[in-house]
């Protein structure tokens, strides 16, 4: 769970989901807090349960929440970096971290490709095609 305003259109969005991740977005704690009880009922209508060991707040430009957001009486850890949707997102919205991971990964899946650049037998149009497919897709993701 984060705390943020966000409008998209000019409609006021508070949460985010995707499969059984749920982001709430908010600009003060008690909204919040307001709206994480409410979570918390609709899901155990639902016969779900709030993960409390993997439930989080960051507040994005402060490292740190005041008062913490509870659940059941049980202080929520805040943090000030986590993985969304496979993206490293921090309370200062740093990008360095996120842009070195995925430097670091293409690294690794190009070392993947030494025997094919090494080789006598791969021409260098196959290879400058390998490379420019390699890299157009990597940009799409």
């Amino acid at each position: 769970m984060t705390a943020l305003a966000l409008s998209v259109n000019g409609l006021r969005v508070n949460n985010l989901r995707f499969a059984d991740d749920i982001d709430l977005l908010e600009t003060d704690r008690d909204t919040l807090q307001e709206n994480l009880e409410l979570l918390k009922e609709d899901s155990e209508k639902a016969g779900l349960k709030i993960n409390i060991g993997k439930t989080k707040t960051m507040v994005f430009g402060k490292e740190s929440l005041a008062n913490k957001v509870e659940i059941d009486g049980m202080q929520i850890d805040n943090v000030n970096e986590f993985v969304y949707l496979g993206s490293i997102l921090t309370w200062d919205n740093d990008c360095s971290k996120e842009i070195k991971r995925r430097l670091d990964k293409a690294m690794g899946a190009m070392a993947g490709f030494t025997t094919i650049w090494k080789s006598r037998h791969v021409s260098i149009q196959v290879k400058l095609k390998l490379l420019y497919v390699y890299v157009q897709r990597a940009a799409i993701r």
